[in-house]
């Protein structure tokens, strides 16, 4: 069913950007009923974007421009921007600005989270282990860097990457649980690659989850 006043394609932003550039994504307002619709203005302020509104057809059609900062904080953020009508039910239409600002070398997913795992589970089943398998990227924006070390404040997990070792614009790190090693608690620490590029020599990486 067609909505009265409908977000073409989504109620949604979704911005990901270096640190130092600039994206912008669009989202359209569509007003299928027969009151036309005016949008009076914007309710939004973030250090991370920008946000304008563009007459297409009056009283019908709007867009919603939304920029990243090219000086914006590197990491992830939800923020919502609303736009002001003067529609007597729906006054402020809500869209979620999500952004990721990102560095020129950078891990993504951006943390490990191995959730909730059941001790007596893979004490009886050890095979369960390799479903547990968390993996992350540390990607760089432009040429090579090579991985010099790697190392956790846990000393239940067993660090892999791929390639072993030289430089690549890329590696695959894979974490596993050492089954031996495992504690009823939580699962609260970092990884730390330790990398060739001067500017950003070090990558850390949050680990979640629980043990039960």
């Amino acid at each position: 069913m067609q909505p009265p006043i409908e977000l073409q394609p989504y109620a949604a932003v979704f911005l990901s950007a270096f640190r130092g550039e600039s994206v912008q994504q669009s989202v359209r307002i569509l007003n299928h009923e027969d009151r036309p619709l005016k949008v009076l203005g914007l309710e939004a302020g973030s250090e991370r974007f920008t946000a304008a509104v563009e007459t297409l057809e009056p009283g019908r059609v709007y867009e919603l421009k939304v920029a990243s900062k090219a000086d914006a904080p590197l990491g992830r953020a939800k923020e919502p921007v609303y736009l002001l009508t003067d529609h007597p039910e729906r006054s402020r239409l809500r869209v979620l600005v999500n952004v990721l600002i990102k560095s020129d070398v950078y891990a993504n997913p951006e943390e490990v989270d191995f959730g909730s795992v059941r001790l007596a589970e893979i004490t009886a089943k050890p095979g369960l282990l390799d479903f547990l398998i968390q993996t992350f990227v540390v990607r760089t924006r432009g040429g090579e860097i090579q991985i010099m070390s790697v190392r956790s404040d846990l000393n239940f997990l067993d660090i892999k990457q791929s390639p072993p070792e030289g430089k690549a614009g890329a590696f695959q790190i894979d974490v596993a649980l050492v089954q031996r090693l495992l504690r009823p608690g939580p699962i609260l620490g970092s990884i730390i690659l330790a990398t060739s590029d001067p500017q950003f020599p070090e990558i850390t990486v949050p680990v979640r989850g629980e043990i039960r």
